[in-house]
């Protein structure tokens, strides 16, 4: 997603990753999502935040 804040700032988000199941049980058995948050200014790149959160399930 992209857009714009009130103070003139182009804000840019990306998500990706993936949540696996178990194909016998049907049960979630692990992921991983990366997300990403930048903000920039005239171009200029101004901040980012970078997250990823692993998921494992245990039983």
């Amino acid at each position: 997603m992209t857009g714009s804040d009130e103070q003139g700032r182009d804000i840019e988000f990306q998500s990706e990753g993936y949540y696996a199941l178990d194909l016998v049980s049907g049960l979630p058995n692990d992921g991983l999502m990366r997300n990403r948050l930048e903000m920039k200014r005239g171009g200029l790149r101004q901040g980012a935040i970078d997250t990823i959160l692993t998921m494992k399930t245990t039983y």
